[in-house]
């Protein structure tokens, strides 16, 4: 008699269950951004209160569901603001009292036609190292129109973008409020033209294009739940809830049963948002790459020969491009122009505009057409290493073990592909290392940030270099194990003569000790050379030497020299080895030692 009740009781709860599924789907808890705590409980994302119709719907997706069916049905004209829900609830056969449909939603249905989508594309946007806020790189979507699929322009195609609204705060302002949730990030559907013009004209970065497997099905979804986000805003996190991870959840949310997320991390870059797609297969494989304005005109004056390039160089002084007959040289000088121009080109009317006109006159009464170039020698972002990685290591002082990780993203002497020759920004780094001697571990370095930004000086680009970092760390590695709080500036000049970049600066430290009182503050400044050689592929060579004048403490000067080469497996594992000198004044012998390790990337 018990186990038939009981049994009566366990077919009855399954029976409610499977009816009450739905609530509880991943397509609902997706579409509606809800997130499962350790504890058990759900919160949706979504910080805009009017995003829900239960006054507890934020935490509880089941009233949301039920209170939603309700509403919709008291006042179906609410569907035209929740198309998704709808959509999904229609699916579902749970609105089949409402004959009230999208096609008569007037707003909705300019929106569907003005849209007209064919296809998703992932854009991503180089790493920009001059701006905060774009220094790890961007992400957003192009909706790809019938139109532009066809052979129109797709510069008339739109964008969706997903930033913070940080009004006119500063850099500073904006890393601090940032990394608090101190923004509102909402999306934002923009002409695609803008973005190119913001990001490949203005900022010189070049933007890779992935398309989205997307059936007409989740097409029409997607639109729908993209409609649902306009009026929504969420508490924006630079380093989790960022741009990155807000697409990825856009197409979660079509693609409910496609993982995306779970295997992201604490800190997520851009960069991880295509990898995740990759990896689950949500990538066509299809790739579109659009070069930036300076990727153009680098291009042309790389393939000028030295006689041209002494015609555009007196050309760009004397500005006198009619006597200009040489097709490569004037197609080079029109490049260069919208480059230092791109500003004032947007208005038509502008002294530039006029003089770009009377340039292009000129080039027209010449006979050959512009060369065409290809770009087959960048390699795309999906082509590079992982933005993390861990390390081990063995030193020959001591014979020390070494164990390291690194949030993101990229040092100088890492697998090249992917990435700019100059550019590293390291963030989040933790080093540890074990003294088999004294056998005890011991903390050598914790990295806040690393960045350096290495512009080639030239005839077409004038910008300077510079480093920057903060750390805690044990500056000379030696015996006392002392832990500096380390500010490192540099600026200076990068020179590029083939695969090998050589960056002259001047280089200031401020090392800080105890309690960070200024007096008890080092200051070391003096010239660095770096060299940094693209061997190959797959070999990496760096080259560092600093003359360092002391103030503070007990030194007086310091000669640091450091080689180090790196040998990439592949864009998963490397291996290097690394020699390190340093020559200071309260030491009677240089401290001098090797060092071997291997690196993983994840």
């Amino acid at each position: 008699m018990i186990r038939a009740l009981f049994l009566s009781v366990f077919f009855y709860s399954s029976f409610l269950l499977s009816n009450d599924e739905l609530p509880y789907s991943n397509q609902w808890l997706k579409l509606l951004r809800y997130q499962q705590t350790h504890i058990g409980y759900y919160e949706s994302q979504v910080d805009a209160p009017k995003f829900f119709f239960a006054e507890d719907g934020k935490n509880n997706p089941e009233k949301e569901f039920y209170k939603t069916i309700e509403n919709l049905e008291k006042n179906p004209k609410l569907i035209c603001d929740f198309p998704a829900r709808y959509l999904l609830l229609k699916k579902n056969k749970k609105l089949e009292k409402i004959k009230f449909t999208l096609a008569n939603c007037e707003e909705y249905q300019y929106y569907l036609s003005h849209v007209d989508l064919e296809s998703v594309w992932l854009v991503f946007s180089s790493y920009y190292i001059n701006r905060p806020a774009s220094a790890f790189g961007h992400t957003f979507l192009r909706l790809q129109s019938k139109e532009s699929q066809k052979g129109g322009s797709d510069l008339l195609d739109f964008g969706i973008d997903y930033s913070a609204n940080i009004g006119n705060d500063n850099a500073l302002l904006y890393s601090v409020k940032g990394i608090i949730g101190g923004y509102k990030g909402t999306f934002k559907i923009i002409p695609f033209y803008r973005k190119v013009r913001e990001y490949s004209d203005y900022e010189s970065r070049d933007l890779w294009e992935y398309k989205v497997k997307f059936n007409d099905e989740e097409k029409a979804f997607f639109l729908a739940h993209l409609w649902e986000m306009r009026k929504v805003y969420f508490d924006y996190f630079y380093f989790s809830e960022n741009c990155s991870y807000q697409i990825l959840t856009l197409i979660q949310a079509i693609k409910p049963d496609v993982d995306l997320l779970s295997k992201l991390h604490k800190i997520i870059v851009p960069v991880d948002t295509i990898f995740s797609l990759q990896d689950n297969k949500a990538l066509t494989g299809d790739i579109r790459f659009r070069p930036s304005l300076f990727t153009k005109l680098d291009k042309r004056w790389k393939n000028l020969e030295s006689n041209e390039k002494e015609k555009f160089s007196k050309l760009i002084e004397t500005k006198n491009f009619s006597e200009i007959k040489d097709e490569k040289v004037l197609d080079t000088y029109i490049d260069y122009y919208d480059f230092i121009h791109s500003d004032e080109l947007v208005d038509r009317k502008s002294t530039a505009s006029l003089e770009k006109s009377k340039i292009l006159e000129h080039r027209s009464h010449l006979k050959k057409v512009p060369i065409k170039y290809s770009y087959k020698e960048l390699a795309s972002p999906l082509e590079g290493h992982r933005s993390r990685r861990v390390s081990l290591q063995w030193s020959s002082k001591n014979h020390r073990l070494g164990l390291e990780y690194k949030a993101a993203l990229h040092r100088l002497h890492d697998y090249l592909k992917g990435y700019a020759p100059g550019m590293q920004m390291d963030m989040g780094r933790v080093f540890v290392e074990y003294d088999n001697r004294e056998n005890d571990f011991s903390i050598r370095e914790l990295l806040l940030l690393k960045i350096y930004s290495l512009s080639p000086w030239s005839t077409i680009n004038k910008k300077a270099s510079f480093n920057i970092s903060a750390s805690l760390q044990d500056p000379y590695d030696d015996d006392n194990k002392h832990i500096d709080g380390v500010i490192d500036l540099g600026a200076g000049l990068t020179f590029r003569f083939g695969d090998l970049l050589m960056y002259t600066a001047f280089q200031q430290y401020f090392h800080f000790q105890g309690e960070f009182d200024l007096t008890d503050t080092r200051y070391d400044w003096g010239p660095r050379v770096l060299f940094v050689y693209n061997i190959s592929e797959k070999w990496r060579l760096n080259i560092n030497s600093e003359y360092l004048k002391v103030h503070g403490f007990s030194l007086d000067k310091q000669w640091k020299n450091t080689l180090n080469v790196n040998y990439a497996f592949n864009d998963r594992h490397a291996s290097y080895f690394e020699y390190q000198n340093y020559d200071v004044s309260w030491s009677q012998n240089n401290l001098e030692f090797l060092t071997l390790g291997y690196r993983f990337f994840f």
